[in-house]
């Protein structure tokens, strides 16, 4: 159970490094990388992450369909809400079905 835990942990500290635009995004993510190897959903944050670093809007969208693959309907959603656009709207009416709210954006 701890390396579930801890997959999770090295997957979301990455994926922060990249939102809050640090300079040690990349090897963070390369980090990242190798200690989620074999977990789908860390993985599929790991992706997420990476495609927001690299701006790559299809890879984003497909992170959302890997989410939706394993059954994590609040990450899918949340995706779709880190995708903006047309995309939010629908990832926020994703969110609020699950009774959440999407997270405020960064002004």
């Amino acid at each position: 159970m701890t390396w579930i835990w801890h997959h999770w942990y090295v997957a979301l500290r990455a994926e922060a490094a990249v939102l809050a635009g640090s300079p040690c995004a990349h090897d963070c993510l390369a980090e990242a990388r190798t200690a989620v190897a074999g977990n789908p959903v860390a993985g599929a944050i790991v992706e997420r992450a990476q495609a927001l670093l690299d701006g790559d809007q299809e890879a984003l969208l497909a992170t959302a369909e890997a989410f939706d693959a394993a059954g994590c309907r609040y990450q899918s959603a949340r995706t779709l809400v880190l995708a903006g656009g047309g995309h939010a709207s629908r990832g926020a009416a994703a969110l609020a079905a699950l009774g959440l709210a999407p997270m405020a954006p960064v002004l």
